[in-house]
């Protein structure tokens, strides 16, 4: 049997990200919120978008620099 590689990666693939986004907004419409819903990877490189038609268009940008901080603070603390 192959042992895993102590060098892997997980990776988040588009697909992943599509049905992450897609949870995500589904929870937020359930409250009544109109959102922008962004994931990025671990290089903060945008997957996958879906912004409510209500959101305001300011929600784009915010999302991302919200989700690139994110990934900056796990990176801290791992």
């Amino acid at each position: 049997m192959a042992q895993p590689s102590p060098h892997h990666v997980p990776l988040l693939t588009a697909s992943m990200a599509q049905l992450i986004v897609s949870a995500a907004f589904s929870e937020a419409q359930r409250d009544c919120s109109a959102v922008t819903v962004t994931v990025v990877d671990r290089s903060g490189q945008t997957l996958a978008v879906l912004r409510d038609h209500r959101a305001g268009v300011h929600t784009l940008p915010r999302e991302l620099q919200k989700g690139v901080h994110r990934l900056l603070a796990e990176a801290d603390d791992g």
